[in-house]
């Protein structure tokens, strides 16, 4: 009985450990692909703000960047394929706009 428990509690750890390790992996490509994407734009120190969120819909993650000089607009940066190019969509009030800094489809 203490070998399965102890094989279930080491199954979980390192099932965890795992998943914990994936997250941090798909965040970290994100964060630096989307780096690459705005330096070569010369846009990485015109970001006033930056978070990383989840969609669980398209099981993918991605950044909400708002630049400094276009408050108005909110950037969706997403990877886009296996060749890591970053998908860049601007959305103001009214929905999708062609912002400065968007790459369209």
């Amino acid at each position: 009985m203490k070998k399965l428990l102890l094989f279930i509690i080491t199954a979980f750890i390192i099932i965890a450990i795992g998943i914990s390790g994936y997250i941090a992996y798909e965040r970290f490509t994100l964060h630096q692909t989307v780096d690459k994407f705005l330096e070569k734009r010369d846009a990485i120190e015109q970001v006033k703000t930056r978070e990383t969120h989840y969609d669980s819909k398209l099981n993918e993650f991605y950044e909400e960047i708002v630049f400094k000089d276009e408050p108005n607009l909110e950037y969706d940066m997403r990877i886009r394929d296996v060749k890591y190019s970053v998908l860049s969509t601007a959305y103001g009030k009214n929905g999708e706009v062609r912002g400065k800094y968007s790459n369209g489809y």
